[in-house]
């Protein structure tokens, strides 16, 4: 079943026309990212999403656009030829219902140094401190391990969930090992929130590899690349 939602998505993928790195929002109410084989489906949940090209976005939560390396390789090696544009986080999102709490994507590729590192590690890492255990979210279309915290010492709490992509084939015949995180951030994470966040899961589904490269579609970029305008 996974395989034939993988296979589906990927073939979603191919119909994007943003840069290869840089994420899109659909007609349909959906984020895709061809290039980390992911599509989050949030129409349905108390979410919205934060467009960076939207003058009106808050600043503080709204994704920031960089040419920085990217290790797509996995070696450990950030090199010059490795810049990709993208979008950090990747996708944010705006809580409709409680104005305080938004929401963010990101992946994280795994250098083969780190390879046997586990993802509950890799979990832990994202907090300062942690209140509750890491457990595994039942019911959801891809397995996820979810943990409840402080990000930082008298800072904002969140809940992070973390989906693992072993194997992902990527460009030029590349796999690597990705981590995809889901984190809800607010003053206080309470049960709403929890609800909240649970919905946002519900929507994520993962391909086991990345859209073919089109013709003429690039991943690396010059420095001279722009910002890419709305992504809807």
């Amino acid at each position: 079943m996974f395989v034939g939602l993988g296979l589906a998505l990927c073939v979603s993928l191919q119909a994007c026309t943003t840069p290869r790195y840089v994420g899109e929002i659909t007609r349909d109410g959906a984020l895709l990212h061809r290039a980390f084989g992911l599509i989050l489906d949030y129409a349905d949940s108390d979410w919205s999403v934060i467009d960076p090209a939207d003058p009106s976005s808050p600043p503080d939560r709204s994704p920031v656009f960089v040419r920085s390396a990217l290790d797509l390789n996995a070696d450990g090696v950030l090199d010059e030829d490795e810049a990709s544009p993208r979008y950090e986080p990747l996708f944010a999102l705006q809580s409709s219902t409680v104005l305080e709490a938004w929401a963010s994507v990101r992946v994280v590729i795994v250098p083969k140094s780190a390879e046997t590192r586990s993802t509950e590690t890799f979990l832990r890492a994202r907090f300062h401190h942690t209140t509750t255990e890491a457990r595994a979210t039942p019911g959801l279309p891809t397995p996820m391990l979810t943990q409840e915290g402080q990000l930082e010492q008298n800072g904002p709490e969140a809940i992070i969930s973390v989906a693992e992509q072993a194997g992902f084939e990527a460009e030029d015949g590349l796999t690597r090992r990705q981590l995809v995180f889901v984190r809800t951030t607010a003053p206080t994470i309470d049960q709403r929130l929890r609800v909240r966040h649970l919905r946002l899961l519900e929507g994520l589904t993962l391909a086991p590899k990345a859209a073919p490269v089109r013709p003429g579609e690039s991943y690396l970029e010059s420095d001279s690349t722009s910002a890419p305008g709305s992504r809807r």
